[in-house]
């Protein structure tokens, strides 16, 4: 740390108000902050600590450098969505760069594996077991696009086609042979984070209830599947429940 530490009292000697505030960030590819008040001098002093962590920092970890502002001096360390770095953080009084050369990348790797997988988890978790919205409200929020949707798939009455949103709440379409191969990815998409909400089937559109029924059948099944992947000592106790009805996905006539 004691690079970041030096450079921060340079920084704040320059201009005393990054001691505060937002202060300067940097990553592998960005500098951002209040990175247009350092003078030309500092800039290339940043700039050079960048491209040495560039060069120490294996590029599967993404890093984060903090300094001046309610934040710094600091450094953070991530293997995917997972914070790592050494047991008793990172010594202040010592070399950031010599504590990098020896640091053991591929036990990070691990305990970053394995917080990555716990957050799936538990993003996974939230996504089965969200409030799923009503097709009849986003059909009324997306009127006109349901409206083109339904114009253009009903004139293809062999397959199955779908209008939803993703995670990021952007509109997407996909088709599907038949009404089997729809059920069998639904409960994918919801665990995905989609919120289907329109569905042409034999030229038809499906009915906003039928759909919040196959929605709620899907996220039902995500729940079910991951209670035996969690509780497979559970599974012989579970044998003699219903079987799970089928919901037809044909329009009525």
């Amino acid at each position: 740390m004691k690079e970041i530490i030096d450079l921060q009292t340079r920084v704040v000697a320059h201009d005393p108000q990054l001691a505060g505030g937002d202060g300067i960030d940097f990553s592998r590819e960005e500098i951002g902050g209040e990175a247009a008040l350092l003078s030309c001098g500092l800039r290339e002093e940043v700039e050079a600590l960048q491209r040495t962590f560039n060069t120490a920092i294996p590029e599967d970890f993404e890093y984060f450098v903090f300094i001046g502002g309610d934040e710094g001096p600091g450094f953070g360390l991530d293997f995917g969505m997972t914070p790592v770095g050494p047991a008793d953080d990172w010594d202040p009084e010592q070399s950031l760069l010599d504590q990098l050369h020896t640091f053991d990348w591929e036990a990070a790797r691990e305990q970053g594996k394995d917080g990555n997988a716990m957050m799936e988890v538990v993003s996974m978790l939230e996504r089965i077991t969200r409030q799923l919205p009503a097709a009849k409200s986003l059909q009324r929020d997306y009127r006109d696009e349901v409206k083109d949707f339904v114009r253009e798939r009903r004139r293809d009455g062999d397959r199955i086609h779908v209008l939803y949103l993703d995670r990021a709440e952007e509109l997407m379409e996909a088709d599907f042979e038949n009404g089997d191969a729809f059920r069998d990815a639904l409960p994918g998409m919801i665990g995905d984070g989609n919120d289907l909400f329109a569905l042409v089937a034999n030229g038809k559109p499906l009915p906003a209830e039928r759909i919040d029924a196959l929605n709620a059948q899907a996220q039902r099944t995500l729940k079910e599947r991951l209670h035996e992947e969690s509780e497979k000592a559970a599974r012989a106790q579970a044998d003699g429940s219903p079987e799970t009805e089928i919901i037809d996905i044909e329009t009525e006539p």
